[in-house]
């Protein structure tokens, strides 16, 4: 039986400043299960990069309640925060968020590298997730070299080469155009089925919806709608 990776609770964040309060998340309840590949869409503003964040231990919930495999990670230390979402979260960005002076392998091995691991086998692991994802060729580039779509493969890389159990994805296609976006969505598909990991990614592109296995609108701070895409099941 499947079991439950994130639940969220009766999940707000509200947002203030002097004179201003804003209601980012409004009783919020979601929960993604064990080897579910889950988009949360909506327009922009909606609220769904703020409950990617809360399931990351990075933004904490103002009420309500998010556990992460069980853990409630607004309650730890940002010590034990950083440890937790190194042993267990993987992060693919909109952005590539790429350092432009180390190599393909040198950003790849960023998360094995701070958590211990030797460079020695932190240049093997990262080349070998490389070569599966097409660019073992390249792994000694530098990414200022490489095409949009390159540069979110390296970035994949990066948030997979630890195997962590839940890979979280902000707007992972949205400066690739169609070919490229439909590339990056398989190699996460492939990647999730391979690992068996639990994948949330926010989206507002309609092309890579049928890749998902549920998903979950959200607009001005709430669920909206939720289905299951019927192709996945």
């Amino acid at each position: 039986m499947s079991q439950e990776t994130i639940v969220c609770k009766q999940v707000k964040k509200i947002y203030k400043s002097p004179g201003v309060t804003f209601e980012a998340l409004k009783e919020v309840n979601v929960s993604v299960q064990e080897n579910e590949l889950l988009m949360l869409v909506g327009p922009s503003g909606a609220g769904k990069t703020t409950l990617l964040s809360i399931m990351a231990g990075i933004l904490s919930q103002t009420e309500g309640e998010c556990l992460v495999l069980g853990n409630p990670v607004h309650a730890m230390s940002q010590e034990e925060k950083t440890v937790f979402r190194g042993k267990n979260i993987g992060f693919v960005f909109q952005s590539f968020n790429l350092i432009p002076s180390l190599t393909a392998w040198e950003n790849v091995s960023i998360p094995l590298l701070i958590h211990g691991a030797s460079k020695q086998e932190a240049k093997s692991r990262s080349i070998e997730m490389l070569q599966s994802l097409g660019l073992g060729d390249r792994a000694e580039e530098y990414p200022t070299r490489f095409s949009g779509g390159q540069m979110q493969r390296v970035s994949i890389a990066r948030g997979c080469v630890h195997r962590p159990k839940i890979i979280l994805c902000d707007e992972p296609t949205s400066f690739l155009d169609h070919e490229n976006g439909e590339n990056v969505m398989q190699l996460l598909k492939k990647i999730q089925e391979k690992d068996r990991c639990t994948q949330v990614i926010v989206t507002h592109d309609p092309r890579i919806f049928d890749f998902a296995d549920r998903i979950i609108e959200i607009n001005d701070g709430v669920v909206k709608n939720e289905k299951r895409n019927q192709q996945q099941t």
